[in-house]
């Protein structure tokens, strides 16, 4: 249940007594999992006025979050998994309405690098 990297071995003997074995390397990562909100309140009143995943199983090396509106002009990004986005663009607030996010991370012992999308609205 532990992370991390195993050797596993397997010995087979016959019922004539022949026996043979192999050996393989098994790595297992941390269980990567994401919960992403479907909107929040930039209003300034205290609750919900930044939008950000929250990652688990995930390494920080090569992290990006990212937000883009409709027209996939790029609104925001962070390469810190505690980075969140206040719901503007240039020190403006954006516009009331749908936006698009995207994380790139690598799962805790994995190479491959997964990409996740999603929507976000921006309400107030």
């Amino acid at each position: 249940t532990n992370a991390g990297s195993y050797e596993v071995g397997l010995l087979v003997t016959t019922i004539n007594g022949c026996t043979d074995s192999t050996t393989n390397t098994v790595i297992i990562g941390d269980e990567a999992d994401v919960f992403v909100p479907n909107s929040f309140t930039p209003d300034g009143d205290g609750l919900n006025d930044y939008f950000f995943p929250v990652l688990r199983g995930f390494d920080t090396d090569g992290y990006t979050f990212m937000i883009f509106d409709r027209w996939g002009e790029l609104l925001f990004q962070s390469s810190k998994v505690t980075g969140k986005w206040d719901g503007t663009f240039k020190g403006q607030p954006v516009p009331l309405g749908v936006y698009n996010w995207k994380i790139e991370a690598r799962a805790k012992g994995l190479q491959k690098v997964e990409n996740r999308v999603g929507n976000v609205n921006v309400l107030k």
